[in-house]
């Protein structure tokens, strides 16, 4: 049973100056598990507005990559050298 998946980042051309982190992300495959795993209810997560953060970030990846796979596309996330 596959719990975590990774998400590859998008690379811009061979030639193009931008700094770019390589490194994948990691997201839950269903959020919902993680979150009932925890024993976390809705008031514990808008406590903690970055656990919050991270749950709602899984769940738009896995709606997207759902929506794309008819399509066969892919879901990259962006992130350069300072962070953004």
């Amino acid at each position: 049973m596959f719990i975590i998946e990774e998400q590859e980042p998008w690379l811009p051309g061979i030639r193009s100056k931008i700094r770019m982190r390589k490194s994948p992300k990691r997201h839950f495959v269903d959020p919902s598990l993680a979150v009932a795993a925890l024993g976390i209810g809705p008031k514990a997560l808008l406590k903690d507005v970055e656990a919050a953060g991270l749950m709602f970030e899984s769940l738009c990846y896995r709606d997207l990559c759902i929506y794309s796979a008819p399509f066969r596309g892919n879901v990259y996330h962006y992130r350069d050298g300072s962070g953004l």
